[in-house]
């Protein structure tokens, strides 16, 4: 957790940009490239990802088992949207274009039963009625929309047109706690192809820079199921990139679908915040992490917070982790969350004694589960810090876990630990 500033003074940030001449600069920043033919007027090419929410409108009816009422087959369905894919944007002039696009999209639908799902054994004999029942409709779909845009300014722009959208794949899968229910059905039939009016409205920011930031996306195998795709898309933006005080909000997303994911949830989606602040020997920011997975149909989420500080030769590190699980019989925390604790607080001031070595003593409170008792432990140790080069560091650490007889966690043998880490930046 150490906090102090080990980059040379005379070295310039990774922001401080400086072109050869005007026109170099030009030439980095816009293509001015000849275009031929039916291209002669501006036009652009890019990528496109979304996440938003999805729903079900002009569904048939159907009569609710309980009530006897005629009403929405699908009322109270939600869902998750995730799409990406091209977008061509030509312009007309510098008020009208026409953008068409072609976008991949995966839609995940929630939805817990309202009527009674009856349930039979492995020998076909009947078991009784599930009412606790989680439905969850996968849709994987190819959206061709083309739009006319108008900017009235070069900012901000309103679009209408039409899309055709056609289905690859649909099912649906069946989860019941009650009876230990767990299907997926490779039968949810859909139409195959839809025709659509799109309306829409939006601003437009430069991204993809050393000043707006960068992003990254993966689509393909994962190494958790043979018989699933996994999705992974993030995204850096920099809303502060100044020589002295930065800040980065980075939202992410994880998704694998398959018949098959081959882990406990389907999805993650993050956010960090990072912001830091140097006022010549004086040094803060402050770190933070929220995330989001489901687990069992439930939602558990996960907060981190780490600030620092650093004046002179002295650095302060805190770190406070903790994660809002879900509480039920036979519900762990440790079968919900990515980490050894439910909540961590640590502390840690160190001084940095020269410039290659730093020492530092550190105080930690271990909780791996709320709900059971006298499984937390405190943590009491001393840190060595090594920085061979600029970009490489290794620590030292040896310290004493304190804990109650017969804990869970820590016993005899493990209260006195040691250890050391390498990192290195290339």
């Amino acid at each position: 957790m150490d906090s102090g500033d080990k980059a040379s003074a005379e070295e310039k940030p990774a922001s401080d940009v400086e072109y050869k001449n005007m026109d170099e600069g030009k030439k980095v920043s816009r293509n001015e490239g000849e275009m031929s033919t039916i291209f002669d007027r501006q036009f652009n090419l890019g990528g496109r990802i979304s996440l938003g929410l999805a729903d079900f409108y002009n569904t048939p009816t159907t009569i609710n088992p309980k009530t006897g009422a005629e009403e929405d087959a699908m009322k109270g369905w939600i869902g998750v949207q995730v799409s990406f894919g091209f977008i061509f944007n030509y312009h007309i002039n510098n008020m009208f274009s026409i953008v068409p696009e072609v976008n991949f999209e995966v839609r995940d639908y929630f939805s817990e039963a309202d009527g009674y799902w009856a349930v039979y054994d492995d020998y076909g004999y009947f078991s009784g009625y599930a009412t606790d029942v989680q439905y969850n409709l996968r849709q994987f779909n190819l959206n061709i929309p083309v739009m006319v845009r108008y900017n009235p300014t070069p900012k901000i722009f309103i679009e209408a047109g039409a899309a055709f959208s056609v289905n690859l794949y649909a099912d649906y899968a069946l989860t019941s706690d009650e009876y230990d229910i767990d299907e997926t059905l490779d039968d949810w039939e859909c139409s195959s192809t839809a025709f659509a009016l799109q309306f829409g409205a939006g601003y437009t920011l430069g991204i993809g820079n050393n000043k707006f930031g960068d992003g990254k996306f993966y689509i393909g195998a994962t190494d958790d199921s043979k018989a699933a795709i996994a999705v992974f898309g993030t995204y850096a933006l920099k809303l502060l990139n100044r020589p002295d005080e930065h800040l980065t909000i980075t939202p992410s997303v994880d998704w694998v679908f398959g018949s098959e994911v081959g882990r406990g949830y389907t999805y993650f989606f993050g956010t960090e915040l990072d912001y830091s602040k140097s006022l010549d020997i004086l040094n803060y920011g402050i770190y933070a992490v929220y995330g989001l997975h489901p687990y069992k149909g439930e939602a558990v989420h996960s907060f981190l917070v780490e600030p620092s500080l650093n004046y002179n030769i002295f650095n302060l590190g805190m770190s406070y982790f903790y994660a809002i699980v879900n509480k039920g019989e036979d519900y762990k925390a440790a079968d919900q969350i990515f980490t050894d604790d439910q909540m961590l607080f640590a502390i840690e001031p160190s001084f940095n004694i020269t410039k290659k070595f730093s020492l530092g003593v550190s105080f930690e409170y271990h909780d791996p589960d709320a709900e059971v008792s006298k499984d937390e432990f405190k943590f009491l140790g001393m840190n060595f810090y090594i920085y061979p080069t600029l970009n490489t560091n290794v620590t030292f650490w040896f310290g004493y876990n304190f804990s109650k007889d017969k804990n869970p966690v820590v016993g005899e043998a493990t209260k006195f630990s040691l250890g050391m880490s390498a990192h290195a930046d290339f």
